[in-house]
């Protein structure tokens, strides 16, 4: 339970703080109205951002661009080439595990 002049002090802490706000009422409704205006900005920013990260849907958007391109060829290439690579990288890994596993 607060002590009487504790409640004292918060009353006075209130009151000072409606004069602050009646007296500066202009400079904090231009604030808010930039507050406002900053947040619109960052929305719209952010669905610029979210459309341009949509659209990079990463390594089939780039074969797919490829084949639109220079045709069936190169699709075709870039994917054998991938799965060398994972089939490369998938058996030098299990032989790098089995060397390291203690049997």
């Amino acid at each position: 339970m607060p002590l009487p002049q504790d409640e004292r002090i918060i009353q006075l802490a209130n009151d000072l703080l409606a004069q602050f706000d009646q007296l500066h009422t202009a400079e904090l409704n231009k604030i808010e109205s930039k507050r406002h205006e900053i947040q619109a900005e960052m929305e719209v920013a952010l669905s610029k951002n979210v459309k341009v990260a949509n659209g990079l849907d990463g390594l089939l958007e780039r074969i797919k661009l490829a084949h639109e391109i220079a045709g069936w060829a190169i699709s075709l290439f870039i994917t054998l080439l991938f799965l060398a690579i994972e089939r490369l990288y998938g058996a030098g890994s299990r032989l790098l595990c089995a060397g390291s596993v203690s049997r």
